[in-house]
């Protein structure tokens, strides 16, 4: 398992020409269809297109989840995310 914090790091130290990064809300919070596709709006936290450090735009509680799924799609990729609010 890894981070959130750890992962957009990752993910935006790469090239400078991220994918934009969607992160939803829960370990099933992306439920594909047979074709691929899921409503987009669905437990979606932000999207992230930022090739800035992560920690400027994205609060501490949010970055301190754990990624529970990772999937790469045509608009980028989407992740879900073990996070609570309160």
């Amino acid at each position: 398992m890894i981070l959130l914090s750890e992962f957009l790091k990752k993910v935006f130290s790469l090239d400078g020409n991220s994918p934009p990064v969607r992160i939803y809300d829960g370990p099933d919070a992306i439920t594909l269809d047979e074709n691929g596709n899921w409503d987009e709006s669905e437990g979606l936290i932000c999207l992230f297109k930022s090739d800035f450090i992560p920690e400027i735009s994205v609060s501490e509680k949010l970055l301190a989840s754990t990624v529970t799924e990772i999937y790469w799609t045509p608009k980028g990729i989407a992740l879900g995310v073990e996070y609570e609010e309160d």
